[in-house]
């Protein structure tokens, strides 16, 4: 049996730059087990860590990450330690695009499952790079704008590069 696929949307898309509001779970429409069972098979068949709704062109504030919860509709962080980390990113909407990112190396967040309960978790190093890159998304904001001009066209350069190798 095939999975259900969703498309996921390129650099220059205009959803990938659009804010999502947030989701009122208690009278939202779509099938939230349907979208998300969709969106983990999209970003597992792509070989993703994570995956926001805006990448494949739906409207919820949601994105997922290949970890335990999974799921995280109206993340937020509410708080982040003032230490630093640099670490390589890559994104699923920039194909073989990497950059080092840098970011707060543990932040507290919170967020609510698709039954509407508030949770909270402190995250840090993999995890933490990748909620924070995923919120970016359902921000409206793209890991090329968290890097200077120079590291974007010097990362699009080793793209060619190693895409010419092949």
């Amino acid at each position: 049996m095939s999975k259900e696929l969703m498309e996921i949307l390129k650099e220059g898309h205009p959803f990938l730059y659009k804010k999502l509001p947030l989701v009122d779970l208690s009278t939202n429409q779509v099938d939230l087990d349907k979208l998300c069972s969709t969106m983990y098979d999209t970003m597992k068949a792509n070989d993703g860590m994570g995956l926001a709704a805006n990448q494949v062109g739906v409207e919820q504030r949601v994105f997922i990450m290949d970890d335990d919860e999974r799921y995280y509709f109206n993340p937020k962080i509410v708080d982040t330690s003032n230490e630093l980390c640099m670490d390589k990113e890559g994104c699923l909407s920039f194909p073989n695009m990497w950059v080092n990112v840098k970011r707060p190396k543990e932040i507290t967040v919170e967020w609510q499952t698709k039954a509407g309960v508030l949770k909270y978790a402190k995250f840090d190093d993999y995890w933490g790079k990748c909620f924070q890159h995923e919120l970016d998304h359902l921000n409206g904001i793209t890991f090329d704008t968290r890097v200077s001009k120079l590291k974007w066209d010097n990362a699009k350069k080793k793209k060619v590069k190693d895409e010419s190798k092949k």
